[in-house]
């Protein structure tokens, strides 16, 4: 089985680290499978005068894993997956997606994309359960194009609506509508992108989370939003806020200068959007 290139070429790595992270979950809560969807590999060489033959040095800096439970409510499971990140986060950080084992089983006998992708493809780090015992549902390819046809079209639409209102706003210089439209407009194209190219669709305003699990479908937004200083942080962190704070505190705030170059992004991730559509259909 070969998921994904790096998880071939740090199979220990992976081994070790998904052990730790099954034992931390394990702490917080019962699980019936957790699934390794990816994760990053970092390379590091280092080199002086002193030592000139040091070798290249790899390491998994973090990953991204599904979760099943055993029936819960819908409350405490997006509850939990924050709960489970930060528990997690002492010794690696990772990206939950947290469902019950019901609704993924479901998922596969339904012939749903994204269920059976991680059935057929996923490493299993954890079954505490029977595992699936239904019968796998097949992919209507004519189905699914026309699906993913129609999810980008609508996807794109209220993106070009929300980056519309953005800059009438910005030139009409009410900054914290302009805001919230951004924010809007970034919140579409993440959740849109994330649908049409793993068939899951995650019902969140929260930016910080969109962008995650974005970058296991491109790793272009992690580019346009790189989050590896505090402005970039910052940005990040003002955008998250607008959804709310933007309407609703008097003290929010995004400068005019920080608006322009959001609405710089947002029509970057617009072009990410439309790029993927395309390239999912040609898969199909």
């Amino acid at each position: 089985m070969r998921p994904f290139t790096i998880y071939q070429a740090a199979f220990d790595s992976f081994q070790h680290t998904g052990n730790r992270i099954v034992d931390l979950i394990g702490e917080l809560v019962e699980v019936d499978r957790i699934y390794l969807l990816g994760g990053s590999l970092y390379r590091r060489r280092t080199e002086s005068l002193f030592h000139q033959l040091a070798p290249s040095l790899q390491y998994v800096a973090d990953c991204y894993c599904l979760i099943l439970l055993p029936d819960t409510n819908t409350t405490r499971l997006v509850q939990l997956q924050d709960q489970i990140e930060q528990h997690c986060a002492k010794i690696l950080p990772i990206t939950a997606i947290v469902l019950s084992t019901k609704q993924f089983d479901s998922w596969l006998q339904d012939g749903h994309t994204f269920a059976l992708r991680v059935h057929t493809c996923a490493p299993l780090l954890l079954q505490k359960d029977a595992g699936f015992q239904g019968n796998l549902g097949t992919i209507d390819e004519v189905a699914e194009q026309k699906r993913t046809e129609l999810t980008h079209k609508e996807g794109l639409k209220r993106v070009d609506a929300f980056l519309a209102g953005a800059e009438l706003f910005c030139l009409r210089k009410e900054n914290r509508m302009a805001a919230f439209m951004l924010h809007q407009a970034a919140e579409q194209a993440l959740s849109t992108l994330l649908k049409i190219a793993t068939g899951y669709y995650c019902c969140t305003h929260n930016i910080e989370r969109l962008l995650r699990y974005a970058g296991m479908v491109t790793h272009r937004v992690n580019e346009i939003f790189p989050k590896n200083n505090e402005p970039e942080k910052r940005l990040v962190s003002l955008l998250q806020k607008a959804y709310i704070d933007s309407r609703y505190r008097e003290d929010y705030a995004m400068p005019e200068a920080d608006l322009r170059d959001m609405l710089g992004r947002g029509s970057e991730l617009r072009k990410i959007l439309t790029e993927s559509a395309e390239a999912v259909k040609q898969k199909l």
